[in-house]
């Protein structure tokens, strides 16, 4: 595999060095330098996309192409008309656009988005022009984005630091094992795009050390009336189904948008636990069998009061049923003579429901001279509810006679309500782009959790291990940015300032009576970054910033969670904050490759630790470990080989130092070297037929603080085909071809020895169908972030 990696990467190199530079300049009328337009490589001979690039604050964009044939260069931009140049033998092309606000109505986009855009402060991976995206999840596509780290609890990093997960500019209103359960359920049809934002300036809230994720929902763009109707089907063990109908209607005063959303289907997964503890070998193996639907709806309006007031409305409905069946049996062992003595067998019956409601209320107001106010309102409702029915069964080791028997019953009720409400203005100032902002936030959570002892069919209500849990947080905020450029640099500077008042109160869990829990805290953010454009090919940026990783609220619920009576996971209502502090240094290439080098520092540094109580019984709990250190270097390059093959590639390798330290014979200290690879190929066939080939490598690292993990890898194929005028596409997809995407990790802590493994359907064929309807006389969306931010990521 690493050979086959080191050759991919050598032949892109020798084939880049042929390459051809074509470097241009977009500007008006007045001279002045246009950014943010989108220009378009076209071949000549017919007008087909080569490749596409977004002209950066100075008008300059850069392609890369092999072939001397003729070739056009469209640019296109809201308020000017499209202009079109012809690219002989001149590779340092002056294009000047006219405004013409007038024609936008008439004017239609042919151009798509190239499925890896590397801008100078974020990554965004097109979903909507991957075929190995169908058929997937939310979840699986992060797992396959550029430097993203999903380990074996299914918490998700970034450069090995914790992120914030965002939807649509929001954060979701979830954390750990509810948010990956959330992702599971949201198709990738229900997905435009996924941006990588690894350095957000004091505009973005503090939270998520190792940066942000932001999930960008599609949100038609069409005047006229018009929608999409998409269906898609998967099998690997079980099958799985999903359908998407959107539905859009824009005019000049209004703009009105739906999509439903649905999937159901059953998935199977497993997990292996091999643990020693005292004087015991435990040999647990779980497989669990899971039947979801999931439904998620969004409808809104953008009202065009005038050209320079929007008022917009949007609500999203998100919810899913599940039932599943675990089935996990447990040999129990002398450590001395290896001979088990009896097994556990715990097959399990779990329902659950969960339902997340957002409503926002924006108001916009922008004008020529740069001014900008943006005002989002939020309401959130969360409720979770589910009903585990356990038997734990000891038996003979020939699993035919019960030696002991005791079966629990527990019912879980969360309900959470969130409000928040932000305020954002910019204008031109001094030369530069000044702006500031306020938000406030208030969240409430209540929990309870019912736990019976089944005895003769009969439910016991069990006083002592049954609690409540209710915990209230208000965040207040206020930040200044500044953004200037002089000459070759480009300047920004700011700082956020986050007060936090938590208050919690606990009820009684093993005849302990915890005392309530008070938090009240003012922490300041500031960020600095830096950009030096040293001519047409190299500009070097340099970036600072401070952030804040937040308990997540379901990590703060002190409650169990079981896998069987000897395994289970519970909430630390006592955990802190973790801070991290971050540097990174930059260098752009012809706009398209780019090398970084980072090191964070992170204090409280917060991970999952499994740990031993009660001399048999062990468990997984988020403690405040001790410090973390990240040195992580990064290459990302898109471009195309030839006029038919596309390709993007991203190596990163990283330095992470662990110093666990949680009091006598509880400490660890690992330093790992670790690296990951992911490289997509894209091949235009002829008759509209695309052949796409990605995969990745993930090496050896750390998991939980603990955790030493083993390599990971897998490789996706597809390949679709338009019809009907390009409006139906049909594509055809196998994931995890090898069926390689299997986990291990090995953890000797506090008298625990583990080796953890486990896996999933992963190799999975999966087709799917999309049509389009209606006009396509396009017009540039309106950008639109609510107010729900860092609060909603952790419930």
């Amino acid at each position: 595999m690493r050979s086959l990696i080191l050759s991919t990467v050598f032949i892109f190199i020798i084939l880049s060095a042929k390459a051809q530079n074509i470097n241009g300049n977009i500007i008006n009328q007045k001279q002045q330098a246009i950014a943010g337009a989108t220009v378009s490589l076209l071949l000549a001979k017919d007008s087909s996309l080569l490749q596409t690039a977004i002209s950066n604050s100075t008008g300059d964009f850069n392609f890369i192409y092999v072939d001397s044939v003729p070739l056009l260069v469209s640019v296109s931009h809201i308020g000017y008309t499209e202009q079109i140049v012809k690219i002989q033998q001149q590779k340092n092309i002056i294009i000047t656009i006219a405004q013409n606000p007038v024609s936008l109505a008439q004017v239609v986009v042919i151009a798509k988005k190239p499925m890896i855009e590397v801008k100078l402060d974020k990554v965004v991976f097109n979903v909507e022009n991957s075929i190995n995206a169908i058929g997937n999840t939310g979840f699986d596509l992060l797992r396959k984005s550029p430097g993203v780290v999903i380990d074996n609890n299914d918490n998700i990093s970034l450069s090995g630091n914790a992120v914030a997960t965002y939807i649509d500019g929001k954060p979701t209103p979830l954390s750990g094992k509810e948010l990956a359960a959330f992702l599971k359920s949201l198709q990738s049809t229900y997905i435009e795009s996924i941006e990588i934002i690894k350095n957000p300036s004091a505009k973005y809230d503090a939270a998520g050390t190792g940066g942000i994720i932001n999930i960008k929902l599609k949100k038609n763009k069409n005047y006229g009336l018009n929608g999409n109707v998409n269906v898609g089907y998967g099998i690997g063990i079980y099958a799985k189904y999903n359908t998407d109908f959107g539905v859009n209607y824009r005019n000049k005063k209004v703009n009105i948008f739906s999509n439903y959303s649905n999937s159901f289907g059953k998935n199977e997964s497993y997990i292996n636990l091999y643990r020693e503890q005292a004087d015991s070998i435990y040999d647990q193996r779980s497989i669990n069998t899971a039947k979801t639907t999931g439904q998620n709806i969004k409808a809104g309006i953008d009202i065009f009061i005038n050209k320079k007031n929007t008022l917009g409305f949007l609500v999203t409905v998100i919810g899913d049923n599940t039932k599943e069946q675990n089935n996990t049996a447990t040999p129990i062992a002398s450590l001395n003579t290896k001979q088990p003595g009896n097994t556990l067998v715990a097959n399990n019956v779990a329902t659950g429901n969960k339902l997340n409601t957002n409503i926002n209320i924006n108001y916009r107001y922008a004008d020529t001279s740069g001014r900008e106010w943006n005002t989002d309102a939020d309401f959130g409702m969360f409720t979770n509810t589910n009903n585990n029915y356990q038997p734990n069964q000891y038996k003979t080791p020939d699993l035919q006679t019960i030696l002991e028997e005791k079966i629990y019953n527990i019912n879980t009720d969360r309900k959470i309500n969130l409000f928040t409400i932000k305020s954002d203005y910019e204008q031109n100032f001094a030369g530069g782009k000044l702006g500031f902002g306020l938000k406030t936030s208030s969240v409430k959570t209540n929990n309870e959790f019912n736990f019976y002892n089944v005895i003769s069919q009969q439910n016991k209500f069990d006083t002592i291990r049954s609690n409540t849990f209710v915990l209230s947080e208000k965040i207040y905020a206020a930040y200044i940015n500044y953004q200037i450029k002089i000459k070759k640099w480009d300047v920004q500077a700011g700082i956020r300032a986050e007060k936090t008042a938590t208050f919690g109160t606990l009820g009684e869990i093993r005849n302990v009576n915890y005392q309530q829990v008070k938090r009240n805290y003012i922490n300041f953010f500031p960020s600095f970054g830096l950009s030096y454009r040293a001519n047409d090919n190299n500009t070097f940026n340099m970036n600072f910033s401070r952030r804040i990783n937040r308990p997540g609220y379901q990590n703060l619920n002190p409650f169990e969670s079981k896998l069987d009576e000897l395994s289970y996971q519970k909430g630390n209502p006592f955990l802190k904050p973790e801070y991290t502090n971050s540097i990174a240094l930059t260098h752009t290439y012809k706009y398209t490759l780019n090398t970084s080098i980072g090191y964070k520092y992170t204090t409280n540094f917060s991970t999952q630790i499994t740990d031993t109580v009660e001399g048999k019984r062990n468990f997984i709990q988020q403690r405040n470990a001790g410090t973390q250190q990240t040195i992580n270097i990064n290459v990302s390059y898109p471009f195309s080989i030839t006029k038919w093959w596309g390709t993007y590639t991203n190596i990163g390798g990283t330095r992470q130092y662990n110093n666990v330290n949680l009091g006598v014979k509880k400490i660890s200290n690992i330093a790992v070297n670790s690296f990951d690879v992911y490289s997509q190929q894209t091949f235009t066939l002829p008759k509209k037929y695309t052949f796409e080939l990605s995969g990745f490598y993930g090496s050896p690292s750390i998991w939980g603080g603990t955790f030493l993990s083993n390599a990971f890898w897998g490789v996706d194929a597809g390949v679709q085909k338009r019809i009907l005028d390009d409006n139906l596409n049909i594509k055809l997809s196998v994931s995890d071809i090898f069926k390689s995407m299997q986990w291990r990790g090995v953890s000797n802590f506090s008298g625990l020895y583990m080796d953890a493994s486990g896996g999933w359907e992963s190799r999975q064929f999966k087709i799917n169908a999309t049509y389009k309807f209606g006009r396509k006389e396009i017009k540039k969306q309106r950008q639109r972030t609510t107010g729900s931010d860092d609060i909603n990521k952790r419930l």
